[in-house]
């Protein structure tokens, strides 16, 4: 992963997205023209309210261990993330950290997905697709009753213009969210190269979840024997969007391995 050094990326990132969750802030903001490539950056702070000199630096390097873990995973490309620790973040149990970066950065990819959309007006259909994918990433970031009406009303408004999409995208709000769940930890790669059972992963093109090219370059060579594929033309429900082709490939595999 590339490092942010100049001060002048953690100024730009500060004045972005911000997530404060748990013993973390994340600050986010897409990566200037002239220093995009192909990845993310990633830069980590930590002030003097966090500590001293050790204190601080044992938080920096925390934030480093998470965002090695989770970034290859969660990361968008063509972005700039700062992890700012606080003070507990040096003495937070590192499950609960990762899972305080997981949360942020689910969280602000659906604040940049809710922007997107507003690219829509004139197009209920795609607008309410777009809609779709962002509160399915809310649904996937918070836990049970935190996705209240009154919020997700605000953000409609936000989001659409005409009274045509506005309707619209709350009628099939009413029918479509209904399950609350939180979100899951990615397993680390040592965690993944001790499963030995036969593993066929299918991946949508559009997934917001996780990265399936990157996936389906990590999985088999973590896992001896596994083979990832990706679906086109679907999200993260291959297997419900395109069931026949998924089962038609499932079925391959499982003679391949028989």
């Amino acid at each position: 992963m590339d490092r942010l050094k100049k001060r002048a990326d953690f100024l730009r990132a500060a004045k972005g997205v911000r997530r404060v969750e748990g013993a973390i802030t994340l600050e986010t903001c897409k990566t200037p023209d002239a220093a995009a490539g192909e990845g993310w950056r990633v830069g980590f702070t930590a002030s003097r309210k966090v500590g001293n000199a050790v204190a601080r630096n044992r938080a920096k390097r925390r934030l480093r261990a998470a965002a090695s873990q989770l970034l290859p995973l969660l990361a968008r490309q063509g972005h700039d993330y700062v992890l700012v620790a606080r003070a507990t973040t040096g003495t937070r149990p590192f499950q609960a950290l990762l899972a305080d970066v997981t949360t942020a950065l689910q969280a602000a990819h659906r604040v940049h997905l809710l922007g997107t959309a507003k690219h829509f007006t004139g197009h209920p259909e795609e607008a309410i697709d777009a809609l779709d994918q962002a509160l399915l990433m809310h649904e996937q970031t918070y836990g049970p009753g935190h996705l209240r009406t009154s919020d997700v009303l605000l953000e409609i408004g936000k989001v659409f213009r005409s009274q045509g999409e506005h309707d619209a995208a709350q009628e099939y709000l009413h029918r479509a969210y209904r399950i609350r769940r939180p979100a899951p930890l990615p397993l680390s790669e040592e965690e993944l190269s001790t499963i030995r059972t036969p593993l066929y992963l299918v991946l949508g093109k559009r997934s917001l979840l996780v990265h399936p090219a990157r996936q389906v370059e990590r999985v088999p060579r973590l896992i001896r024997g596994a083979r990832a594929e990706i679906v086109s033309n679907t999200g993260h429900g291959p297997q419900i969007d395109h069931a026949d082709e998924v089962n038609r490939r499932m079925l391959h595999f499982m003679d391949s391995i028989g």
